[in-house]
């Protein structure tokens, strides 16, 4: 089985618009055991068709499936692509773990789906790869405001979105993880930003939940080698910015500090540091 995915993402500020289009060729809809994922459109109507007829701003992929042995999960634009396992007619949604709210109902915080996507990164016969990122908090002045929110600095941006991995197997096991966006890249890509759940896809429900959750924490820098002085000051300068913190083990609260030697001053700095 072969899968092709074809995405385009195009995200704007201050809207902070994310559309994901993808098309899947060859998504194993044939597969013998019954376990693979597409694209399609379910018949569920926009909020934005509803509010303007003929019109949408999703295309004929704005759904994914992932379909198993005894029913199927269902990323779907009628809740803002938290997914649901169904069998026959029964449903069941997957536990939210990081609370949404926005324009919509609440089954539906994103009304429109304008910062909420999913898009199948793996699709295969042993197991899918499903992600689905999404901005939690609407109601946030990021996104009501942008312009009036915006202060020189884009860092706060990036903690406004969540990404979700779902790797399902034909088993019907599913390993979650969530990780939440946080200012600085290292706390952001430590393991413990991770909360991490697993439970198995039943023809009775959902099954067998844990949760553990992220204990986000910053670890000390370490220090580093730097290169040789090549000339001293030439005078005694007004204001002297070393930038040489990083030459020595320093603890958690001064990680992001970098001080003024004249006036032994410390400095913030801000930003999306590593």
């Amino acid at each position: 089985m072969v899968s092709i995915a074809f995405l385009f993402r195009f995200t704007a500020l201050p809207a902070r618009i994310a559309v994901a289009v993808a098309v899947v060729l060859g998504s194993g809809a044939a597969n013998a055991s019954g376990f693979f994922a597409y694209y399609t459109r379910l018949s569920y109507l926009d909020a934005s068709e509803v509010a303007l007829p003929g019109r949408t701003l999703t295309g004929k992929y704005a759904d994914v499936v992932v379909q198993l042995p005894a029913g199927r999960l269902v990323f779907s634009r009628e809740h803002s692509y938290l997914p649901y396992w169904e069998v026959g007619a029964s449903q069941w949604l997957v536990p939210e773990i990081v609370a949404r709210r926005g324009d919509g109902p609440p089954a539906r915080p994103d009304n429109i789906n304008r910062c909420s996507y999913v898009r199948i990164i793996e699709n295969s016969d042993t197991g899918v790869l499903v992600h689905w990122r999404y901005a939690p908090d609407l109601t946030s002045s990021h996104f009501t405001d942008y312009k009036g929110s915006y202060d020189g600095s884009l860092s706060k941006y990036y903690q406004d979105y969540v990404d979700e991995y779902f790797t399902i197997t034909p088993a019907g096991t599913v390993a979650r993880t969530v990780r939440t966006a946080r200012e600085k890249v290292d706390v952001h890509d430590s393991p413990s930003n991770l909360t991490q759940q697993a439970f198995s896809l039943t023809a009775g429900g959902i099954a067998g939940v844990t949760t553990q959750p992220a204990v986000p924490q910053d670890t000390p820098p370490v220090a580093v080698t730097g290169a040789p002085i090549k000339t001293p000051p030439v005078d005694s300068p007004a204001r002297w910015w070393k930038f040489d913190d990083g030459l020595s083990t320093r603890p958690v609260a001064r990680k992001y500090l970098t001080q003024e030697n004249v006036n032994a001053v410390d400095c913030t700095i801000s930003g999306n540091t590593v």
